[in-house]
């Protein structure tokens, strides 16, 4: 698959970089079980994986186009310069399951690439909105697309580098997300279940 240099820049550059908040995770992690290995393909600082090591998984891999990452998180050392997207950079990783927040510009192409990689389950936080367009659709009805776990209050989302006013209200964001999770070898029609809103909101 070619891309673009802008492409590369659009997915290191931080217009497209947000840390994914550890409790998003955790929600997820108190709903699917994963066994064997785990992927984290856009890793950034780790948070997905600081939540997986919280949660009691310690078989994570993770692995970033980004070269300045963190040495390592939880004990699990991260692989800067790794491009997702291109099959020879994984042609020796096997992996039993994919849980990342994907570069939103390039949502359906890693969930595409996710598809060829995994052998169990693919967990994407990501937009709502990527059940629309006329090209995820084809991609969308076509996949083992399981179950799709609606927040129902907004998650909002911090630049890397930045960190939260603990006095802001936490459910502030204007966008919807959700957690899409497909499962090798699943064939009926997907799912859709929500989170409930966190305490105190």
């Amino acid at each position: 698959m070619s891309r673009s240099g802008g492409e590369i820049i659009r997915r290191t550059s931080k217009t497209d970089d947000y840390e994914t908040p550890i409790w998003a995770t955790l929600a997820l992690l108190e709903r699917e079980q994963f066994q064997e290995s785990i992927l984290e393909p856009a890793c950034g600082d780790g948070k997905i994986i600081e939540a997986l090591c919280r949660f009691g998984y310690t078989d994570i891999i993770g692995s970033d186009i980004r070269t300045d990452l963190p040495e390592d998180v939880c004990g699990t050392k991260l692989r800067g310069g790794v491009d997702f997207l291109d099959p020879d950079s994984y042609k020796c990783w096997e992996a039993s399951n994919v849980i990342t927040n994907p570069p939103n510009k390039l949502s359906l192409p890693f969930a595409e690439r996710a598809l060829e990689v995994y052998t169990r389950k693919v967990a994407f936080f990501t937009r709502l909105q990527f059940l629309e367009t006329a090209k995820r659709y084809k991609f969308l009805v076509n996949s083992p697309l399981r179950t799709v776990y609606v927040f129902s209050s907004r998650v909002t989302l911090w630049p890397r580098g930045e960190h939260p006013d603990p006095k802001e209200k936490r459910n502030n964001g204007t966008i919807a997300y959700a957690w899409f999770v497909w499962e090798r070898f699943y064939d009926g029609l997907p799912m859709i279940e929500w989170i409930p809103p966190r305490k105190g909101e």
